[in-house]
C-alpha cells in the first residue's frame, strides 16, 4: 500500500513538472512569435516606405523592371503577413526594400546629381556677376547634395542608402534650388527715390514703387495658391542696402536713432523686427557701440552700415505686409526676410569714383523668390 502511495506521489510530482515546462514553453513561444510579428510588421511598413519614395521620385518609369520587382515582393509579403506567415514575410519586405533602394541610388546617382552640378555651375556664374544675388543662399545645399551623390558613390555596391530620411531631405533641397532659380526676380530702388532725405523710412513715393514691382509676385503667389492648393507656399525676399561715403550730422535725429539702436537696443521709430531680428541685424556691423570721434572714417563708414540696414529692413517689412495683406489669417503662405546693409561697399556694377555724393552708391537691391512645400 505504502508503495503505491509512494508511485503516486511520483507520477503526481512528474505530471506537475511537465505540465509547468509545457506552460512555460508555450508563454515562450507566444513571446517569440509576437516578437517575430512585430519585426514583420516593421520590415513590411519599411518596405512600403521605400516604394512610396520610388513613386515619388517617379523613378518608376526610369527603372521598370526593378519597380516591378519591388512591386510584387512587396506585395507577396503583405499577403504572408496576412497570412500569418511571419519568417517569410520578413524575407520578401527585406527583398522589397533593397530592390527599392537599389533604384533609389540609382535614381540619385544618375538623374539627380548631374542636374545639381549643371545648376551650382549656372548659380555660381549668376553670383559671380551678382554676388549680392539670392541664389547664393542655396549653393551650400547644392554642394551637400554634392557630397552625399559622393557618398552613395563609395558605397555603389552595397544596397543600402546611407539614411531614407537624409535622401528625402537631399531632394528636397534639390527641389528648393531648382524652384529658386526659376522664380527669382530681381530689382533696384533709387535710395534718393524711395527714402526721404536723411532718413530710412521709406517715402510715398517708394512705397508707391514697391506696390508696383511687387505686384507680379503677388500675382504668382495667388497662382500657386491655386494650382496647389494642398501645398504651402514660401516666399523670400532678400534686400541688400548700400549708401554713399557722405557723413553724418550728428545733430539730426537720424544719428541719434541709429545711437540708440545701436547702443541701448531700442528700435528705430517705424522700423519693426522680429524676436531676435534686431540683434541678428546689428551684428553685421561687427561691434555693439558706434567708433568714437577721432575714428572719423570707421564711425562714419559704421553709421552709414547701420544706415543701409535699416533701410533694406524698412523695404523688406513693407513687401512682406503687402503679401501678406493679400492673405487671410491662418494662411499657408509664408514670407522670410533676409536683410543686408552693405554701407560704403561699392555696390556690384557700378563703377568706382573719387566722389563721396555719388547716388549710383545710394541703392537697395530687392530679390525675391518662391517655392512650395508640404
Amino acid at each position: 500500500m505504502e508503495k503505491k502511495v509512494g508511485i503516486r506521489k511520483v507520477f503526481f510530482k512528474m505530471f506537475f513538472v511537465l505540465t509547468t515546462l509545457l506552460f512555460m514553453f508555450g508563454i515562450s513561444s507566444c513571446a517569440i512569435n509576437k516578437e517575430l510579428l512585430r519585426q514583420a510588421q516593421d520590415e513590411v511598413g519599411k518596405a512600403k516606405e521605400h516604394l512610396d519614395m520610388v513613386k515619388r521620385c517617379e523613378a518608376e518609369k526610369i527603372f521598370p523592371e526593378n519597380f516591378e520587382k519591388a512591386s510584387k515582393t512587396y506585395n507577396s509579403a503583405s499577403e504572408l503577413l496576412n497570412k500569418q506567415k511571419v519568417e517569410l514575410a520578413v524575407t520578401e519586405a527585406k527583398s522589397s526594400t533593397l530592390t527599392s533602394q537599389e533604384i533609389l541610388k540609382q535614381y540619385f546617382l544618375d538623374e539627380i546629381a548631374p542636374k545639381t552640378k549643371i545648376l551650382k555651375d549656372k548659380f555660381q556664374k549668376e553670383v559671380a556677376a551678382d554676388p549680392d544675388s539670392l541664389l547664393k543662399e542655396t549653393i551650400p545645399d547644392l554642394d551637400n547634395i554634392l557630397d552625399y551623390a559622393d557618398e552613395l558613390e563609395k558605397n555603389r555596391e552595397t544596397s543600402s542608402l546611407l539614411s531614407l530620411k537624409e535622401l528625402s531631405e537631399k531632394l528636397e533641397k534639390f527641389n528648393v534650388a531648382t524652384l529658386t532659380g526659376e522664380n527669382i526676380k530681381k530689382d533696384e530702388l533709387k535710395s534718393d527715390f524711395s527714402f526721404e532725405l536723411g532718413s530710412y523710412l521709406l517715402s510715398e513715393k517708394g512705397k508707391t514703387k514697391i506696390s508696383y514691382e511687387i505686384s507680379k509676385v503677388i500675382e504668382d503667389k495667388d497662382r500657386y495658391r491655386k494650382e496647389f492648393p494642398d501645398k504651402k507656399v514660401k516666399v523670400t525676399i532678400k534686400i541688400v542696402g548700400y549708401t554713399d561715403a557722405v557723413g553724418f550730422n550728428e545733430a539730426k535725429s537720424l544719428f541719434q536713432d541709429i545711437k540708440k539702436w545701436v547702443e541701448e537696443k531700442i528700435p528705430p521709430e517705424g522700423i519693426q523686427f522680429g524676436q531676435g531680428e534686431s540683434e541678428q541685424i546689428l551684428a553685421q556691423a561687427g561691434r555693439g557701440d558706434i567708433p568714437p570721434k577721432d575714428e572719423r572714417e570707421q564711425r562714419r563708414q559704421f553709421l552709414n552700415q547701420c544706415l543701409s540696414m535699416l533701410r533694406a529692413k524698412a523695404i523688406s517689412s513693407y513687401i512682406k505686409e503687402l503679401i501678406m495683406k493679400t492673405e487671410a489669417d491662418g494662411s499657408a503662405v509664408t514670407v522670410d526676410e533676409i536683410v543686408v546693409g552693405n554701407g560704403e561697399n561699392l555696390p556690384p556694377g557700378v563703377e568706382s569714383s573719387d566722389k563721396s555724393n555719388d547716388e549710383s552708391r545710394r541703392i537697395c537691391k530687392v530679390y525675391t523668390t518662391m517655392i512650395l512645400h508640404q
